[in-house]
């Protein structure tokens, strides 16, 4: 099939014919690459019928059915999902080899390679050994596992195996037979679909799935496809045989990283993902990773919870698949609807019956908030006391009429509507967090450390006795930061670390520490300016928004904002200036 350059190159010459130089100044691409995606091309094209591009002193594309083209283009795949194929279904190829199948230069199939493990290195291994080729280990889950979810997430690489299996298919009545006894086993689990994908992905994978020792060379197709559902519904008998062990897990570990559980029978929501994943596991794009990246840094709690649940399945159920990031999604889930921070809100209307109506939405939808309401400005000059309240807001069709001696956070006409709310919902959670910092940040809170290296744990642990010593916090709180930064999974936005864990008291507010070494640490290949100790109360409800206020404030910083932080003045005004 082709890959996304090789569609780019029918596309061009649909519009116009063009030289070989032509289209690789076009595309940005070397001129030996387009002689050798066009090869490609022209075999991809003529075994659908669809045409091939000839050539002159320029190349031209000869269409024979404009409508099977379309079907070609429709089903073009990316060079990594070109790799993969070839890994999966051709064992230890050399590079050389691979770069044939795949019409790649070996440089460009070296990288890919490199980019396939990073991406995937929870799943899998890429090796490259001289004399050998390229070698994949599975962690966990089996080769065919990992095709079919791949086919799953990307339908277009279904046409590149179909014809490979469709004359075993035809010739296996058996298969009807052992796909349904599985899928009559676990048909609330696993749409048919998956199942149809999981054979095809068994026949792809059988002389990878030989060469790494998951069944004998010698068994016939059909008993290797019994095999793989058999294994399957051993999977499904464990995970179920353990479903009141992994529900006491889920329950633990819920109330260790006090979430505060909004949504009923969570637990039992969890363990039928757990199931799930273990008969059909899912792929994580690079597009949704970026996603929990962020995710994770304004929920970090949420998170710790799903590492820590899927470290603890993978001990009970050694073959499983937990993927800690879902995991954490359902802890994020269970968190329900924060408290906002408790804000003075004063909104000046027009009407009485508008600005009444927004009383009631903000009061309603934004809570920790007290929203008062007032029609005439001039009352609010004559009666209001200075820092009587936090915030004012207008509901005028002329804001600029009622704003005269006062700063207006949001002006609106009116009723609010949702990108509104959520404005203001934001407007006072800053606030809140702004002049909230000032206040936890004094005396010994601030701390600045004349330390000697740049192993990170040797300056937390530096600045800790030094905050334990100054009594800012207890020796065993310095123990619990230090553990659970030593667990891994560290938190770290923008130059800034933010070592943070729940300590056992009813505290209803966050407690902020800060630690400024004056040689800087490294913490995943990335230099640390600051380090931003969070402590939360167990029996806090709102555990999240300091950190969605910090993700949202740090990640824009201007490094020289995070790097020149001389006294607690500087510290304050970067966790403040928004």
């Amino acid at each position: 099939m082709l890959n996304s350059r090789e569609r780019q190159i029918i596309l061009l010459l649909q519009e116009h014919d063009f030289s070989g130089s032509q289209i690789a100044q076009k595309l940005k691409i070397s001129r030996r690459t387009v002689v050798r995606d066009i090869n490609h091309i022209n075999v991809v094209l003529p075994h659908f019928d669809a045409g091939e591009i000839v050539v002159d002193s320029i190349y031209h594309l000869q269409i024979k059915s404009f409508s099977k083209l379309a079907g070609v283009l429709k089903q073009a795949v990316s060079d990594y999902q070109r790799i993969m194929l070839v890994l999966l279904t051709h064992p230890f190829l050399s590079l050389d080899e691979i770069a044939s199948l795949t019409y790649l230069s070996k440089s460009t199939l070296k990288q890919e390679i490199h980019n396939l493990s990073e991406q995937y290195k929870d799943y899998f291994q890429i090796h490259i050994k001289k004399g050998v080729g390229v070698e994949l280990t599975f962690t966990n889950l089996s080769p065919s596992d990992f095709l079919a979810a791949m086919i799953f997430e990307y339908p277009e690489l279904k046409n590149q195996l179909i014809d490979s299996i469709s004359n075993f298919r035809s010739q296996n009545e058996l298969l009807d037979k052992a796909q349904n006894d599985f899928y009559r086993v676990v048909s609330q689990y696993v749409s048919r679909q998956q199942v149809r994908l999981q054979e095809i992905a068994v026949v792809a994978c059988y002389p990878l799935l030989v060469c790494l020792g998951y069944c004998k060379a010698n068994m016939q197709m059909i008993d290797i496809i019994k095999w793989f559902f058999k294994q399957k519904i051993n999977v499904y008998k464990q995970v179920t045989d353990k479903h009141n062990d992994i529900l006491k897990l889920i329950d633990e570990d819920l109330a260790k990283y006090s979430i505060h559980v909004e949504v009923s029978e969570v637990d039992e929501i969890i363990f039928q993902h757990i199931l799930r994943i273990a008969l059909f596991p899912s792929l994580i794009s690079a597009t949704e990773k970026k996603q929990f990246s962020h995710l994770e840094a304004q929920n970090p709690f949420a998170f710790d919870f799903g590492y820590e649940l899927s470290q603890r399945i993978l001990f009970l159920l050694p073959n499983s698949v937990p993927q800690p990031d879902y995991l954490s999604l359902y802890g994020l889930a269970a968190l329900g609807h924060h408290n906002n921070p408790k804000v003075k809100l004063l909104m000046i209307a027009d009407r009485q019956s508008i600005g009444a109506t927004n009383q009631m939405i903000i009061n309603q939808h934004i809570k920790g908030v007290t929203c008062s309401l007032v029609i005439d400005s001039n009352f609010v000059k004559k009666n209001f006391q200075k820092n009587s309240y936090d915030l004012v807001i207008v509901n005028s069709e002329r804001p600029e009429l009622i704003g005269n001696g006062f700063k207006i956070s949001l002006a609106f006409t009116g009723i609010l509507n949702d990108n509104q709310l959520k404005e203001l919902e934001t407007i006072t959670k800053d606030y809140y967090f702004k002049n909230l910092i000032p206040e936890l940040l004094v005396g010994n809170n601030v701390i600045f450390i004349n330390n000697h290296t740049s192993d990170f744990f040797s300056v937390l642990i530096s600045g800790l006795k030094k905050l334990i010593a100054d009594k800012a916090i207890s020796k065993n709180e310095g123990q619990m930061i230090l553990e659970r930064e030593r667990e891994g999974n560290q938190l770290l936005i923008n130059g800034v670390s933010i070592p943070h864990v729940t300590i056992p008291n009813t505290s209803d507010n966050y407690r902020i520490l800060a630690i400024v070494p004056k040689e800087k640490p490294i913490l995943n290949n990335e230099n640390v300016y600051l380090l931003l100790i969070v402590l939360v109360g167990q029996m806090q409800i709102d555990k999240s928004s300091i950190f969605s206020y910090l993700f949202h404030l740090l990640k824009n910083k201007n490094y020289q904002s995070i790097i020149d932080l001389r006294n607690r003045k500087d510290v304050i005004k970067l966790l403040t200036d928004i």
